[in-house]
């Protein structure tokens, strides 16, 4: 995804090599913590994808490419989500946020998706 999204901005070239060595160094340093701690090399690395998924959705905001937005919103609600980062109130906001750029653009099968997977489990 990212090697798309370098080519497709090139005026976001920098900031998104800037974002990319970020990952890295902290991919680095998430296998340096895996041979002793394990689970604090998964948060490292759930907190570089969270740190992506963010770079992604300004991308696409700015190019306007609303269903490149919503598809990075759910990634990074299901990443706040998960075990590592559980932040079920801001994942619940991104999946809600992902809904209502489904709506606009009138994409049923995403919006199902994400009703069944995503919202609805939460709202029992």
């Amino acid at each position: 995804m990212i090697c798309w999204l370098l080519e497709t901005f090139r005026e976001w070239r920098g900031f998104s090599l800037a974002a990319v060595k970020e990952y890295a160094r902290t991919r680095q340093v998430s296998f340096s913590l895996s041979e002793s701690h394990p689970a604090g090399a998964y948060r490292c690395q759930a907190i570089a994808y969270t740190r992506l998924n963010t770079l992604a959705i300004t991308i696409y905001r700015a190019a306007g490419a609303r269903l490149g937005e919503a598809n990075s919103l759910l990634s990074l609600g299901a990443l706040l989500l998960g075990a590592l980062l559980k932040d079920p109130a801001q994942a619940m906001a991104q999946f809600e946020a992902a809904q209502q750029i489904f709506i606009e653009i009138g994409d049923r099968y995403n919006q199902g998706r994400n009703l069944l997977l995503f919202i609805a489990p939460r709202q029992v």
